[in-house]
């Protein structure tokens, strides 16, 4: 899935967003339901290609397409309504394994793949806007759906007057960019730390406290849900008043977030109660989940409207770096993790001090990424791409600081 959202990330670019999405989702549903009747390794194995295909194109297009469906001040509060549907995703998991429990696993596929079919009707009715066409017009953006956003869908480049950009001019310009990279760099560290969390956190509260599996996924779904929803709004609502005010405040918000998480993250793994524990995750996950909004949008702020997708795609390969996060606390499990089981010949570590340090550095890093990123925001001339509409050049080197920054 990660490989694959680069070359859609590109072709995003050149072709129109809602259309991609459209058939794409639409893949999504049907491979769902191919999965519920498949029959066989290489039907499952191709059919969860298609699955992890279908979602590749989504982020990278939908994040463009909020940024020009909205004016640049409200900006990260809407990426990060976008994002939050992702804890909703948690309630899913649940309630499909106890369908697949009950049922059977194919009823649990089943029943995913039928809203698709659902919602894609209401989504034919979705148009293309033009490229960068909130920075154009902040009353256009808000413009029913159904109107023709500023211009022709399939020649949207050139309504602007820029002429595509090829592949390798679209590399330079984008990873030339030395505030990209820093925030792809902190993004994927915050990434490293979020999945060492996510992917043994189960294990951590089976292991050191005892608790059943179901336990587990119902105490870990509230707290989740509630803190990662709540903080992915006030986060992006923050974010874009602090914008108003300093031209780093999304980095700004970043930075302060994770920071403030992170004496909480280490309750979580030290404290000796589970219910304390949870409270302190709770906490955590509120303040630390503020930052995807605010960071994603930054990307949005910064690449021009017509690289907006791959430079997504780009961003967005740090999921891929920081799926190493739970191999990480693993191997560090054989080298310092206190055998838990109480049965000769049975091995069960304690995740707790792997954890402890694979998710505070890679926090600490990336907090250290964002306050140089920071800096350089400070730095940097205003530009059409914060806000602006005094000028209206939308120059590469204008939206990424160019080669003489």
């Amino acid at each position: 899935m990660t490989l694959t959202t680069l070359p859609i990330g590109y072709l995003a670019d050149r072709m129109s967003r809602v259309r991609l999405i459209l058939m794409l989702s639409l893949a999504w549903s049907i491979g769902a339901l191919s999965i519920a009747v498949a029959d066989g390794f290489w039907e499952l194995f191709f059919t969860c290609a298609l699955i992890g295909c279908s979602i590749a194109v989504v982020t990278p297009c939908a994040f463009s397409l909020l940024s020009d469906y909205f004016p640049p001040k409200h900006r990260s509060l809407v990426i990060s309504c976008f994002s939050a549907i992702i804890f909703l995703g948690y309630d899913a998991g649940l309630a499909t394994s106890i369908i697949g429990q009950y049922l059977t696993w194919r009823w649990a596929y089943a029943l995913l793949g039928i809203p698709g079919f659902i919602l894609f009707i209401p989504a034919l009715f979705m148009r293309e806007p033009t490229r960068g066409l909130s920075e154009q017009s902040e009353d256009y953006a808000f413009q029913p759906l159904t109107d023709t956003f500023g211009g022709d869908d399939d020649d949207d480049d050139e309504s602007m007057g820029k002429p595509q950009v090829s592949i390798i001019d679209s590399f330079k310009g984008i990873l030339g960019c030395k505030p990209f990279l820093l925030i792809w760099a902190s993004a994927t560290l915050r990434l490293l730390g979020g999945f060492a969390l996510g992917g043994w956190m189960p294990t951590f509260y089976r292991r050191v406290f005892g608790l059943e599996p179901w336990e587990i996924s119902i105490y870990l779904s509230i707290v989740l849900t509630i803190g990662g929803l709540s903080g992915s709004f006030v986060g992006g609502w923050a974010a874009d008043r602090w914008s108003e005010r300093s031209k780093a405040g999304k980095i700004w918000l970043v930075l302060t977030s994770t920071v403030i998480s992170i004496p909480f993250m280490i309750c979580v793994l030290v404290i000796p109660n589970a219910w304390a524990s949870l409270g302190c995750l709770l906490v955590s996950s509120f303040f630390g989940e503020m930052w995807f909004g605010a960071s994603a949008a930054a990307v949005q702020d910064i690449i021009e409207p017509n690289l907006r997708s791959f430079a997504t795609s780009i961003y967005l390969l740090g999921i891929g770096v920081g799926g190493i996060a739970s191999l990480l606390v693993g191997l560090l499990n054989q080298w310092i993790g206190i055998n838990l089981s109480t049965i000769p010949g049975v091995v069960s570590y304690d995740p707790s001090y792997s954890m402890l340090i694979v998710i505070i550095l890679a926090y600490s890093a990336c907090a250290v990424g964002y306050g140089i990123t920071g800096f350089l925001f400070l730095k940097r001339d205003e530009n059409t791409f914060m806000g602006l509409e005094d000028d209206d050049s939308l120059t590469l080197g204008d939206s990424v600081w160019g080669e003489d920054y």
